[in-house]
């Protein structure tokens, strides 16, 4: 049992851990008490691990005088020198010694004293005389560390209590019982004894009858399936991967985009046609040479439109600039663009470049989120007057519309998207103009096209490079093209006064000490204080004149609060709107901001950073800058992502200012001194040097084969350190997708196939081959894109974990599968008016469930045209067992390798006490997000329990690692499914199977152990034979005995799965007769 029986009582289990000192020491130094009274009777004094009674008794006074009394001293005077200055340190220790006391017991599990006054009363002599009260005694009656009494009397109660208090404290203090903070004193052995009790090794069994089915399926395997196996892996071990997979990735910023509507969700088809044959990079498709009247015809087309175009333009003040862009490219093959926000570079610039070069035009323009991609493509093609898909088109994830050949064309689309046009034509050919919007971002994707684009400009010798951006550091990209030409624009603003911390406070006259406390500290990290957030915004809006207010805070913990505090000040004013914006709020909660008000109402806007540049609101006048914001950071130590509150950059800054003033003079109130601010960097961190790797070192193998993967990156304008490579390429080799000499493995070619992390990429591949694909693709839809299915989810945690535990009370993953499971059943049975009702019943987005659907889509396809599965194959394979959770979990958790386990404690901060926490099975901290079915899962198991997750974040604030999607699996599946190898200890009739990379062990009748390593055998076998096989040269006969043998494989393990979590998990006694699956 967890608990184990060699656990003390709680009552006793302070007694056992605080510092067990001498018998001989438990009377005070005749040196320091000459003449003082005092009996102990220590009945709890812990040695060598076992209670004893022990009765020790001084012999320096009578027996019977059972306490500690200065009273008992004529006079405090004759106490040695030496006891005075001890006494003088003590009492300038602890100034207060009631008060510590008082403490000293609030942090112990039960009572340790007793507090007796007594008042003396003397009969005078005369009958007449009445009796007189006297002085008070005050006795302190201490149980712990042993049973002694400290008696003082004084004239007033108060006087006698204090005397006997730092009696008490004296006596405590020198037998190192507490420490010069009042903090009791602990056995550092005896409690690491209590810690080794608390945390015993996980029982497991099997019932008889998976024993049974895992010997006859080991016969099987032993009989012929394994040789089978084996010539497999051998045959395999002699390729070579000449020809990585073509790269599918992607733009990693799509994450936060709105998502289309439901009824263009559901009809778009992913374009994966150009996985099999080079594409024209800017048509999305084969196409032949042009004539030469073809192409006058486009010219002559294009120049009736640009006069159309010239009539009914709005000017923009990068109009001024054209005549110098396309001259200065005309001359140069690679130039920047610095425009100002609003000054129209991502619309007019490829527009004049399509002007200036007619029908040779085919223009590439790259964007970071796919939302821009499609906006800025309907907005050039209604400026020139025609349809998306004429001219102007865009290609996006899920959707594409490219614009129709022979040539005099732009096509936006996202960084995802270009990238894949250069791994299959590395020169672009075909193409004349990259643009690439948005650099100042800094995303992955950006750097990695900036590398790529370097190398097709020497392939290419035609192709040109325009790089833009509303700030960049030009420095770094002008020396990166060899020295370029850089094109300023400036940007249609008003101007905007700037206030800082100083003189806010002064000038408006609101107190911010917390604020100005965090700006004097020197390299700290900034901390907001919600409260002095909204102080200033109740002044801004009581004393500035009509506008909106604009308000960057780092994440939505602060924006939540910020909001609860102006609501519960303003109540239910109709002269205020208070609308929050995060990426995590639906579109329709985010689309309120860019309504105009009726005039006297205040729109005041919570915003994260989503506001500097992706986001513009039109009518904001004053905003209110933090100075913070939160950035992704790699974990020392570790190589797991960190969100992490910083400072912002100057660009940064220089950005939330200019939206101040987009319609009218505006002002800025920064919230951090001009000193803060020059310790700012100037630029932010590129994504590269602050993000895990993994995903794109596998990338670059795909880009440079037979390169090593620190020499491709280090091309790179900035490139990441060599630390953060070799974790990354450790952890592919850890994997199985790199060799040690970093070239792909036949599985790492499958991976680079996903627009999945590799680790999930895995638990994809694995699904197909188990049968539960459905799923797990969904579940993978989850983990890449973080895609959010509730309505205003931020405010309803609590409702939405019940409603997801009524669909799995123990697995965020299959209560979403159950979930988007029932929604396109109503929805293929009634029609959108039941999936409607069935998203209004549960607080669901129909728009974003059809989202996922459409992603799971497109991770099936592409694993259907993977080199995995067989041509043959037929769909009832590969989804057979969809519907036992305990295998989506078991195959979540053989890719990403990922656990947390509940360990118990002892707590000796505050009260003593034991505590269950959630750690990961390395022993770190971590924590799981409210939103997810198993947040209390400490409260609600009586045995430790393990969780598979995937990715998490470390939080600086609760310096721990926090899962947001988890599934409890039970030690059996750990066991199944884990990766790595697995340890096996005999002791006698049990075995204790323990995991080379995590740190707890299982116990296992010794029996059953070799039963469930066969099984585990089997399965990675399973695994690696399917992976390794090639499809094309299959043996029909020996490709029926395995698909019939791994059915009966999956489903012994999915019998020992479910058995393992009715009993070990739910709590509930085993079931002999559990039916057959499949």
């Amino acid at each position: 049992m967890f608990f184990g029986n060699k656990i003390v009582a709680r009552a006793n289990l302070w007694r056992r851990v605080f510092v067990n000192n001498a018998a001989l020491n438990v009377v005070p130094s005749q040196i320091n008490y000459s003449g003082l009274a005092c009996c102990a009777q220590n009945k709890y004094l812990f040695n060598n691990g076992y209670l004893k009674s022990n009765t020790n008794v001084s012999y320096l006074v009578p027996l019977h005088r059972k306490w500690y009394s200065k009273g008992l001293v004529e006079d405090t005077n004759n106490l040695t020198v030496q006891h005075g200055k001890v006494q003088k340190n003590i009492t300038e220790l602890f100034p207060l010694p009631r008060v510590t006391l008082n403490e000293l017991t609030s942090k112990t599990p039960s009572k340790i004293f007793e507090i007796h006054y007594k008042q003396n009363t003397v009969a005078p002599k005369g009958r007449k005389k009445s009796t007189a009260n006297n002085d008070w005694t005050c006795t302190y009656a201490f149980v712990w560390p042993e049973k002694i009494k400290f008696e003082s009397t004084a004239i007033s109660k108060r006087k006698a209590a204090e005397k006997a208090a730092i009696q008490a404290i004296h006596w405590l203090y020198i037998n190192k019982r507490i420490d010069a903070k009042g903090q009791p004193i602990y056995d550092k052995v005896v409690l690491q004894n209590i810690k080794e009790e608390l945390n015993e090794p996980i029982h497991i069994t099997i019932s008889d009858k998976s024993i049974e089915r895992i010997d006859k399926i080991w016969k099987d395997y032993e009989s012929g399936i394994k040789d089978i196996y084996e010539a497999t892996f051998k045959e395999s071990r002699h390729k070579v991967i000449n020809s990585p997979a073509v790269l599918t990735k992607d733009s990693t910023i799509d994450e936060e985009d709105d998502y289309m509507d439901e009824d263009s969700v559901s009809n778009a088809v992913a374009d994966t046609s150009e996985l099999k044959v080079q594409v024209h990079p800017v048509y999305g498709r084969k196409i032949s040479s042009p004539s030469a009247s073809a192409l006058e015809r486009r010219d002559r087309a294009l120049s009736k439109k640009f006069q159309q175009y010239d009539e009914t333009l709005t000017p923009l003040p990068i109009d001024d600039f054209r005549k110098q862009i396309t001259s200065t490219l005309s001359k140069n093959r690679v130039i920047i663009i610095v425009g100002a926000a609003g000054c129209g570079k991502s619309t007019r610039a490829p527009a004049a470049i399509l002007r200036e070069c007619g029908a040779d035009a085919r223009v590439i323009v790259s964007e970071p989120r796919r939302v821009a991609a499609m906006g800025l493509a309907e907005r050039v093609a209604s400026e020139m007057g025609e349809e998306v898909g004429e001219s102007i088109g865009y290609q996006v994830r899920l959707h594409s519309k490219p614009p129709k050949p022979p040539g005099g064309s732009i096509l936006y689309c996202t960084s995802g998207v270009l990238l894949r046009r250069l791994q299959t034509n590395p020169g672009l050919q075909g193409c004349s103009h990259v643009i690439i919007d948005e650099a100042h971002e800094r995303d992955v994707n950006t750097d990695i096209t900036l590398l790529l684009l370097k190398k097709a400009l020497d392939l290419n010798e035609a192709l040109k490079v325009v790089v833009m951006s509303a700030t960049l550091d030009t420095g770094v990209f002008t020396s990166y093209f060899n020295p370029c030409p850089v094109i300023e624009v400036p940007g249609r603003t008003f101007p905007v006064e700037v206030s800082y911390l100083d003189d806010i406070q002064k000038k408006i006259g609101v107190g911010l000490p917390f604020t100005e406390e965090v700006c004097a500290k020197e390299d700290g990290r900034p901390q907001v204080k919600c409260q002095e957030v909204a102080e200033l915004i109740k002044v801004i809006d009581s004393k500035e004149k009509e506008g909106a207010i604009l308000v960057f805070l780092p994440g939505w913990s602060e924006i939540k609060l910020t909001k609860q505090l102006l609501e519960e000040h303003y109540g239910n004013s109709p002269m205020h709107m208070i609308l929050p914006v995060h990426s995590r709020l639906s579109t329709t909660d985010q689309a309120k901001m860019f309504s105009t008000p009726p005039q006297g109402v205040r729109k005041i806007v919570l915003a994260t950073n989503v506001a500097e540049t992706s986001v513009t609101i039109p009518d904001v006048v004053y905003v209110i800058d933090s100075g913070a914001h939160k950035e992704n950071r790699i974990k020392e130590g570790t190589g797991t992502a960190s969100l992490e509150t910083v400072w912002v950059s100057l660009a940064s800054a220089k950005q939330r200012t200019g939206r101040a003033g987009r319609v009218q003079p505006g002002h800025c109130y920064r919230m951090y001194t001009k000193e803060k601010e020059a310790e700012f960097a100037p630029h932010s961190t590129p994504e590269i040097l602050r993000i895990p790797l993994v995903q794109t070192v596998l990338d670059c193998k795909s880009y440079a084969p037979d390169e090593k993967i620190a020499n491709f990156l280090s091309q790179l304008p900035e490139p990441p350190s060599d630390k953060s490579i070799q974790f990354a390429v450790n952890d592919l080799i850890d994997l199985g997708a790199l060799t040690p000499s970093e070239q792909l493995t036949r599985l790492g070619s499958l991976l680079s196939t996903l627009t999945l992390h590799p680790r999930i990429g895995r638990s994809l591949l694995h699904s197909a081959i188990v049968g539960n694909v459905v799923a797990a693709t969904n579940a993978a839809a989850h983990c890449c894109t973080h895609t959010e299915v509730f309505v205003s989810a931020p405010e309803r945690r609590d409702e939405i974990r019940e409603i997801k535990r009524k669909f799995s009370p123990t697995s965020d993953y299959s209560a979403l599968y159950w979930i988007q499971d029932e929604f396109e059943r109503l929805n293929q049975e009634g029609g959108r008016q039941a999936s409607d009702k069935f998203c209004e019943k549960y607080g669901l987005r129909g728009d974003r469930l059809g989202f996922i659907r459409s992603i799971s889509l497109l991770h099936l396809e592409q694993l259907l045209k993977s080199s995995m599965i067989a041509p043959m194959t037929e769909a009832e394979e590969l989804n057979r067992f969809s519907d036992i959770d305990e295998l989506t979990s078991g195959t979540l958790l053989s890719g990403a390798d990922s656990l947390l386990m509940t360990r118990r404690h002892v707590k000796t901060k505050g009260k003593l006490k034991t505590v269950v926490d959630v750690v990961t099975s390395t022993g770190d901290r971590a924590h799981i997000g409210s939103e997810s079915v198993n947040k209390d899962v400490v409260k609600r198991h009586n045995v430790p329990v393990l969780l598979c997750y995937f990715g998490g974040q470390h939080s600086a604030e609760r310096r721990a690692l926090v899962a947001y999607r988890t599934s409890v699996v039970s030690p059996h599946a750990a066991l199944l499914f884990q990766a790595g190898g697995v340890s096996q200890n005999d002791e006698g009739d049990n075995s204790v199977l323990s995991f080379k990379k995590h740190r707890f062990s299982i116990n296992v009748p010794k029996s059953q152990a070799d039963k469930l390593l066969k099984l585990r055998e089997m399965l990675w076998k399973t695994f690696d034979y399917y992976i390794e096989r090639d499809v094309m040269n299959i043996i029909f006969e020996d490709n029926e005995k395995v698909k019939h043998f791994k059915v009966r494989l999956i489903k012994t393990v999915g019998r020992v799965l479910v058995e393992a979590h009715r009993e070990y998990v739910e709590g509930k006694s085993r079931i002999e007769n559990i039916e057959d699956y499949g």
